[in-house]
């Protein structure tokens, strides 16, 4: 699905240290830990993306502290060992039901 390809993408962007900017959609803000790892824009507001890409190039510090956490955070939450216990939980889940 898009959504799923659009996560592999942005999986692959914060391994590589490249600085996602996403819109409020969905679970996209979710994938770069709720802004801590890139930038979040309102879907429906230009000015708003134009300040959040201002922002991104302007502040390098904030820049660079958004990779740092990626690069840390990433690997575990998008690892293949992470999905198997979100999988293995869930199927316990239902066994319960």
């Amino acid at each position: 699905t898009i959504q799923a390809c659009s996560s592999m993408k942005i999986f692959q962007y914060l391994q590589y240290g490249v600085i996602p900017i996403v819109s409020n959609i969905g679970d996209l803000p979710t994938y770069i830990f709720n802004g801590k790892a890139g930038y979040i824009a309102k879907h429906t507001n230009n000015d708003d993306l134009t300040q959040v890409i201002k922002r991104a190039l302007e502040n390098n510090e904030d820049s660079i502290a958004k990779v740092a956490y990626a690069q840390q955070y990433s690997p575990k939450v998008f690892s293949w060992k992470s999905l198997a216990t979100k999988v293995e939980n869930v199927y316990n889940q239902l066994l319960k039901i």
